[in-house]
């Protein structure tokens, strides 16, 4: 059975289907520091290949505290198999909330290479609003991945809790 996952410890290993059959790619954590893209791709099946439902989406990566900070709040619009994936060093609960942002999203929570929930819909903050007056929206359980797509994408595409999901670095 092949497994599709990436492993942080010390290295990380991504199996990748697409480009290199089942062989995986033997990446340092420094080189993977360096990355900032990723092609995620969410399934229901753990095999892509005997998947009936599969997601791809171009994105770009946040990974520093002030990445993260930001997030997508500098982009006006986001097309629709491109979004933004938070990596974090180990499973932590997290928060995130829509400062500064200019549209809706979906935010799709992942532990062990698994979706483990979805917020779908997130609405972009009116313009004046006080930062103390802003939603926070939070993870259910401990996460070490958070994807930012298009709001209504998630359903659009049939993402459910329990997909798995594979991440390519470039």
């Amino acid at each position: 059975m092949m497994h599709k996952f990436v492993s942080f410890v010390l290295t990380a290993i991504v199996y990748c289907s697409v480009a290199h059959g089942t062989q995986p790619i033997y990446q340092t954590k420094q080189k993977l520091l360096s990355c900032e893209h990723a092609i995620v791709t969410l399934s229901d099946k753990a095999d892509v290949t005997c998947a009936t439902t599969i997601s791809r989406f171009n994105v770009e990566l946040a990974r520093t505290a002030t990445e993260q900070r930001i997030g997508l709040s500098e982009h006006l619009s986001l097309n629709e198999d491109a979004g933004m994936l938070f990596v974090y060093k180990q499973r932590e609960l997290l928060s995130f909330w829509m400062k500064g942002m200019h549209f809706p999203i979906d935010i799709i929570w992942i532990s062990d290479h698994r979706v483990v929930h979805i917020t779908p819909e997130v609405a972009a903050p009116n313009s004046g609003v006080e930062d103390s007056a802003l939603s926070s929206y939070s993870s259910i359980q401990s996460v070490e991945y958070v994807l930012e797509i298009r709001s209504g994408r998630a359903k659009e595409v049939g993402i459910r809790v329990g997909d798995f999901v594979q991440i390519l670095f470039y």
